[in-house]
C-alpha cells in the first residue's frame, strides 16, 4: 500500500509537506525544551544558519550558539503559523511566520521579550529524511515587557 501512495505525485507532494512541517514543530519544541539533540536532528549536518543580526555560520556553530542564549532565558515559547511550503521534487523552500515568548531576569527584575518574525527555510529530503540545509532567521517585530506579576489577580478567575 505504502508503494502505491508514493507513485501518486500529488499525495507524495502532501506527505512531503506534513513531514516538513513535522520538522518546523520540532524545531521549536526543541528550543523551547533546551534539547540539543532534537535540535540538531532537524538540520542536516552540513546546513547553514542566518540569525540576522546575531548570527551567520554552520549550523554546528548555530546550535552551540542557540543553546548558551537560549540558557539564559527561564522559558521559551516558539509558535510557528501561516506555514508556507513549496516542494520540488527533493527539495523545498518554506516560509513561516513565528512568534516567540522569551522570559529573563536583568538587576533583579523579571521581563519578557515577545518578538515576531519569520523563517526562511530550505529543505533537502535525503536518504528518505526531510531536514532544513539552510535557514535565515528574520525578526520582524519585538517588545520587551516588565512583568509585574505572573499570575492574573484571583478575581479574573472567578466565575
Amino acid at each position: 500500500m505504502d508503494a502505491e501512495l508514493k507513485r501518486d505525485p500529488a499525495l507524495q507532494v502532501v506527505l512531503d509537506r506534513l513531514e516538513i512541517q513535522e520538522v518546523l514543530l520540532r524545531y521549536c519544541r526543541a528550543c523551547d525544551r533546551v534539547d540539543e539533540g532534537l535540535l540538531r536532528s532537524v538540520f542536516h549536518p552540513d546546513a547553514t544558519s542566518e540569525y540576522v543580526g546575531l548570527f551567520s555560520g554552520t549550523i554546528q556553530e548555530g546550535v552551540a550558539t542557540m543553546m548558551k542564549m537560549r540558557r539564559r532565558f527561564l522559558v521559551t515559547t516558539h509558535t510557528v503559523g501561516n506555514i508556507s511550503i513549496e516542494v520540488a521534487g527533493a527539495s523545498a523552500r518554506s516560509e513561516s511566520y513565528v512568534q516567540a515568548l522569551h522570559r529573563f531576569t536583568h538587576e533583579g527584575a523579571e521581563y519578557e521579550w515577545v518578538a515576531g518574525g519569520r523563517y526562511l527555510d530550505r529543505h533537502e529530503k535525503r536518504d528518505g529524511v526531510w531536514k532544513i540545509a539552510h535557514r535565515q532567521t528574520l525578526i520582524d517585530w519585538g517588545r520587551v515587557i516588565r512583568i509585574e506579576q505572573t499570575n492574573p489577580p484571583a478575581s479574573l478567575l472567578e466565575v
